[in-house]
């Protein structure tokens, strides 16, 4: 029988490209996230009916559907280091001026797989409700900058509390 696949113990990570157009292959861990908005790329047609068609409606395949922009949302007692990973990334994108791209990987425990998506992110900022008695959450925005891929060799994870101070004050 095989495994069952579940969310525990799934690792999430970002990275900037060390030499522009080669993938990470080490991700620093973000901690504490609890929800996530995932791109899911759909198929997009356009119409192609006409009044000769009698019997079913026809189209054709056009670009996909990649959305707009997705979220991560960390809680907890960690939050600073969620956040402190996140806008550290966002920080060496953002000064970056020779075409390094971010990317987001997630790996499943026990999966053949990992996940990689090429994205553009911005800063941390609070969610827009804050519920009175309960843990404060912070959202991480992204969009989507190309195509997922697959690997089928998993990358290193970096867990947060091994960011350097220099890391922190950025």
């Amino acid at each position: 029988m095989s495994k069952v696949l579940t969310t525990i113990g799934m690792k999430i990570g970002i990275a900037v490209e060390e030499t522009a157009g080669k993938k990470p292959t080490s991700f620093k861990h973000i901690p504490k996230i609890y929800e996530m908005d995932l791109p899911s790329v759909e198929p997009s047609t356009a119409e192609t009916t006409t009044y000769d068609n009698l019997k079913n409606t026809s189209s054709v395949p056009i670009l996909a559907d990649t959305g707009d922009t997705y979220g991560l949302t960390a809680r907890g007692t960690t939050l600073e280091d969620a956040e402190t990973v996140w806008n550290a990334a966002v920080t060496e994108y953002e000064s970056d001026d020779t075409g390094k791209r971010c990317w987001l990987c997630i790996t499943i425990a026990d999966a053949k797989n990992s996940y990689m998506y090429p994205i553009v992110p911005r800063k941390t900022e609070l969610p827009s409700d804050l519920p009175l008695n309960d843990v404060v959450a912070i959202s991480m925005y992204y969009t989507l900058d190309g195509d997922i891929e697959t690997v089928s060799e998993a990358p290193s994870f970096v867990e947060a509390m091994t960011i350097s101070m220099r890391e922190r004050s950025m």
